[in-house]
């Protein structure tokens, strides 16, 4: 696992190069893909510390985009954060029973989502610079 590799999985670029901004700023590496199959294709190969993910994408659903990463033992560990503006409680109820770790609605504050990435991690024994 590359230890501050984050994949962004978007179709709104706007929201992508945002996302990445502030990744970066706080010490992650970011790779941002616009599709879910593009993204799955490159976890299956590479790796990655974290998946941001939104629920809506041009292909395949983020949920189904979620629940391939937890079905393939290459990436059923990696955290992911599943993105929505609008996600219902019915719909974060069905990301994390998926296996969500973390489910956003609503505009993002970028210094809050650092902050839970960082959380994420930590619960994960993770530090960026520290490595596992």
């Amino acid at each position: 696992m590359v230890p501050n590799e984050i994949a962004i999985v978007s179709a709104d670029p706007y929201r992508s190069k945002l996302l990445l901004s502030s990744l970066e700023s706080a010490g992650f590496n970011g790779r941002i893909f616009d599709s879910g199959q593009s993204a799955l294709e490159w976890l299956r190969s590479e790796e990655a510390c974290t998946v941001v993910l939104d629920w809506k994408l041009p292909d395949v659903s983020g949920l189904a985009v979620l629940r391939t990463l937890r079905a393939e033992f290459r990436t059923a560990e990696i955290p992911v954060i599943l993105l929505g503006g609008d996600l219902s409680e019915a719909e974060k109820l069905i990301a994390f029973e998926a296996g969500a770790d973390l489910c956003l609605a609503g505009p993002v504050n970028h210094s809050v989502f650092v902050a839970r990435v960082r959380a994420l991690l930590r619960r994960m024994r993770y530090q960026p610079g520290t490595g596992w």
